[in-house]
């Protein structure tokens, strides 16, 4: 009897990356797609209905990025807690694995923290101006259906405007699926992929088995 064992974890990429495009934003919430600015960001082809809201304003104000328009808001206060909603295909799941976003406030005692799905993912600090660079999630964010909500919240002294820019999304969308049973003596056939799933087979055969991955 021999056995064996293969490990498939794929690399995370961007599915979701907003620029906020180069026209004044004057619509709240702000539904342009991320693919519908000049210069195309990016969202998965199986997520959609990209939305910005947030809970304390009925608008947005239009100020510079850190390049085009950034997505800002003057003033803001504790209550302005800003919301990126999308939607996931049916039959599809999405993990997330890090993130990043340009932000500047007039005030630098300013901070954030966000969620996604109500999960804590990251807090930090507003400099002047400057990117946040790559952060790992800090709590598992995994097998998300429907629609995802990302929520921004700000403390600290609360003063002046708040702007944020190129705000990306890391990690798989891939097909929902219920890995499959350790496979035992002769198998055919093939089955959905899932992610980082390992499959141990034990069989009289297997110096004629073979894995394959597509």
């Amino acid at each position: 009897t021999t056995s064996g064992n293969i490990v498939i974890t794929p690399v995370p990429s961007i599915i979701y990356q907003h620029n906020f495009g180069t026209s004044a934003i004057t619509r709240h919430p702000y539904s342009v797609s991320p693919n519908a600015t000049p210069t195309p960001g990016i969202l998965n082809s199986h997520l959609s209905s990209s939305s910005w809201a947030n809970s304390g304003s009925t608008s947005w104000n239009s100020f510079s990025g850190s390049s085009g328009q950034a997505l800002a808001l003057s003033p803001f206060s504790s209550s302005n807690v800003w919301t990126l909603t999308f939607d996931v295909a049916n039959g599809y799941k999405v993990d997330i694995s890090s993130f990043s976003f340009w932000r500047q406030s007039s005030a630098t005692t300013n901070n954030w923290s966000m969620t996604i799905n109500g999960i804590a993912v990251g807090s930090g600090t507003i400099p002047s101006t400057g990117s946040t660079g790559t952060l790992n999630v800090s709590n598992a964010v995994t097998n998300l259906t429907g629609t995802v909500t990302v929520a921004l919240t700000y403390g600290g002294a609360l003063s002046g405007s708040m702007r944020i820019d190129d705000f990306t999304l890391n990690g798989f969308v891939a097909l929902a699926c219920t890995p499959p049973a350790d496979p035992v003596a002769t198998i055919s056939g093939s089955t959905t992929a899932c992610t980082s799933t390992v499959l141990t087979y034990t069989g009289a055969d297997a110096a004629n088995a073979y894995w394959q991955s597509s």
